[in-house]
């Protein structure tokens, strides 16, 4: 057997749900050939799916190293960076995925989510709208669920922050007026020849 047969193996065994069967069959191939991005890329969904995201992240990371041209291999170890809280990690590689020409809608969709929790929507809006814009990308109906509560997020974050400006304007107008009108009140005590205060 090659690696290609182990490859395949792997494969058989992932749908079926063998998950163990196939980490094992993946890291043969990779045995034989470690110069196999696809078997490096199919160890690290095996390892995701088996909840080792550490691992899974080493091994797309071997995959993207033999193979730096996959957008996809970026989507998915952004995707993991994201899981494990890495957010630089995730953002070069979601960036990754978009400068090579993804089709695939997610990292845009992450990238912009990410944006929007930093609280940078403005960063967040742009990818939004290349998602929704380009003509290339495969945005389905769970894509654009997802996209349509992101976007209502910002338009309400947008709504409180615009309220709690308004607020601090009437506060400072209130402190300002009060200081006036202390000051106006003082003025007209000294004219009256009061001097207590």
């Amino acid at each position: 057997a090659d690696t290609h047969d182990y490859a395949n193996l792997g494969n058989l065994y992932f749908r079926t749900g063998a998950r163990a069967e196939a980490e094992a069959a993946y890291r043969e191939a990779i045995h034989l050939d470690p110069r196999q991005a696809a078997s490096h890329h199919d160890l690290a969904v095996v390892l995701r799916t088996l909840q080792r995201p550490d691992e899974a992240a080493e091994a797309l990371a071997h995959a993207v190293a033999l193979k730096p041209d996959n957008s996809e291999y970026y989507y998915k170890l952004g995707s993991l960076a994201l899981e494990r809280k890495q957010v630089q990690a995730a953002q070069q590689n979601l960036n990754s995925a978009i400068e090579l020409g993804t089709k695939n809608p997610y990292p845009y969709l992450f990238l912009g989510r990410l944006y929007q929790e930093q609280g940078e929507s403005e960063k967040a809006l742009h990818h939004y709208t290349q998602l929704l814009t380009s003509p290339t990308l495969n945005a389905d109906d769970r894509v654009r669920t997802q996209l349509k509560t992101y976007l209502q997020q910002i338009d309400h974050d947008e709504a409180r922050h615009e309220d709690r400006r308004r607020s601090d304007d009437v506060q400072r107008d209130d402190a300002t007026s009060a200081t006036f009108l202390g000051d106006l009140r003082d003025r007209h005590r000294s004219d009256d020849g009061d001097v207590s205060r």
